[in-house]
């Protein structure tokens, strides 16, 4: 369909929205926007708890600052969807953006929006997804690029974990004899950081897009020496878990590639590689939030920092994205506002298609009327505030699942006789599909109606 831009971006003459500040006087317009978004890291944080031995400080730092989502979910588990659906608010069963390749650059965007009331764009890295056919950034975006950056090195000889796993050879780790900064992402955080003590112009919009920890899993050997491999601790599967999944659900899962790995002796190193690459991102936010703290302008700026998608490294005998379970949903995100007092995290699921919308809120524009996702601004000074939210997101067109309170519920290609629901207070790993359990009917139904309507 047609979107209509007009109404969507603030026109020229438009100047900041008269708009009541948030609960708790947490905003003082106008406020810059820093957002640091990473690739492919999923709960494997501290603040999360993902996984025991994930060390992440600098953001860790974050959520104690600001007001951290440990229920916030991804729309579609892929990088392109989850971006364009994030950064523009728009649910892809309008947008039609399902795949890596499906071009939304001519979507209305939620920078764009910024700019049209005089904010300063900027961004360096990944930020909107790139392939060999989808253009590097929408037009009409960003006023400037901060710094560009050769694509970090990796091992001459590949595979280096002995084997290509599943269709290429990107499944693969191992530590690198360089400096950091020798990399790409470390790179790029030294110059947003420049950047921002040089004194841009205000208002801005800035943006610094981390690939890591994307695989390859290949970075400084200082990050794979703080995991010793004979102390790597696997995910946990549990055997015979996955037997009351219906059909699609199984032959969705990558069990192939599963297999391939744990044949080539390999988990343990890519589990290795993946927590190594985290604390290298970590790093690299770390030199970001350092130069943002020192700035003038650091208490009239919005953090926010998210990832586009979950990853899965195992369990449920499942390897990388493309699935809608809570390893392939979850995702960091904290929002840090000016004038707001740290509060304690929120538990309640968001999604990131209210990503666009609250950051408009936060920083007091108008919220383009034309989004599909809701502001969660409110939650960010009052975690506790009223209300009963819930988070739907996609795999392909018609497999949808839903997170409301203690409850994931996934209805597979729109057949209410192919269906997943797991209790996630008793039942954290997903493990015990009660979907055919009559105790757990009303339950269902419930759930069911609201993904019949997203």
């Amino acid at each position: 369909m047609t979107l209509n831009r007009r109404q969507f971006i603030g026109t020229g003459a438009a100047a900041l929205a008269s708009r009541a500040v948030l609960a708790g006087g947490c905003r003082v317009p106008p406020v810059n926007v820093m957002m640091i978004c990473l690739d492919d890291l999923n709960d494997w944080c501290g603040f999360l708890g993902g996984h025991p031995q994930a060390v992440t400080p600098n953001i860790d730092q974050l959520a104690r600052e600001g007001t951290a989502f440990t229920r916030a979910y991804c729309v579609v588990p892929l990088c392109n969807p989850s971006r364009v659906s994030a950064l523009t608010g728009l649910s892809p069963m309008r947008t039609d953006v399902w795949t890596n390749d499906d071009d939304g650059s001519a979507l209305p965007n939620i920078v764009q929006h910024f700019r049209s009331f005089g904010y300063h764009t900027a961004r360096t890295g990944k930020v909107f997804h790139a392939s060999n056919i989808l253009p590097t950034d929408p037009p009409d975006t960003w006023d400037e690029l901060i710094s560009g950056a050769r694509p970090s090195p990796v091992p001459a000889e590949r595979p280096v974990i002995g084997a290509c796993i599943g269709n290429n050879c990107n499944t693969d780790a191992g530590p690198l004899d360089i400096a950091n900064q020798e990399m790409a992402d470390f790179k790029r955080a030294q110059h947003v950081a420049d950047w921002l003590r040089a004194g841009p112009p205000e208002p801005f919009f800035a943006a610094y897009g981390i690939t890591k920890p994307h695989q390859p899993w290949f970075v400084p050997a200082p990050f794979f020496e703080r995991f010793p491999l004979d102390r790597i601790q696997l995910p946990w599967v549990r055997p015979g878990d996955l037997q009351d999944l219906p059909a699609p659900a199984l032959a969705n899962r990558a069990r192939r590639v599963h297999s391939q790995i744990v044949l080539a002796d390999a988990w343990k190193r890519i589990v290795q590689g993946y927590l190594a690459s985290s604390v290298f991102a970590d790093t690299c936010v770390g030199q970001v939030l350092k130069a943002l703290k020192d700035a003038d302008f650091a208490g009239r700026t919005v953090v926010v920092l998210w990832s586009d998608h979950g990853y899965h490294l195992g369990e449920r005998g499942h390897w990388h994205k493309q699935y809608p379970s809570e390893n392939g949903l979850r995702v960091p995100l904290i929002v840090k506002a000016p004038g707001c007092v740290p509060q304690p995290a929120c538990r309640r699921p968001v999604s990131l298609l209210g990503l666009a919308a609250t950051l408009a809120d936060v920083a007091g524009l108008a919220v383009p009327p034309e989004l599909d996702g809701e502001s969660f601004a409110h939650l960010v000074s009052d975690p506790e505030a009223p209300g009963d939210p819930h988070a739907v997101s996609f795999w392909r067109k018609w497999n949808r699942t839903v997170a409301k309170g203690r409850w994931r519920y996934t209805r597979w290609l729109q057949d209410i006789e192919l269906t997943e629901l797991y209790d996630r207070e008793t039942d954290p790993h997903e493990w015990f599909n009660l979907a055919d359990d009559p105790r757990y009917s009303d339950v269902v139904a419930e759930l069911d109606a609201i993904v019949a309507l997203a």
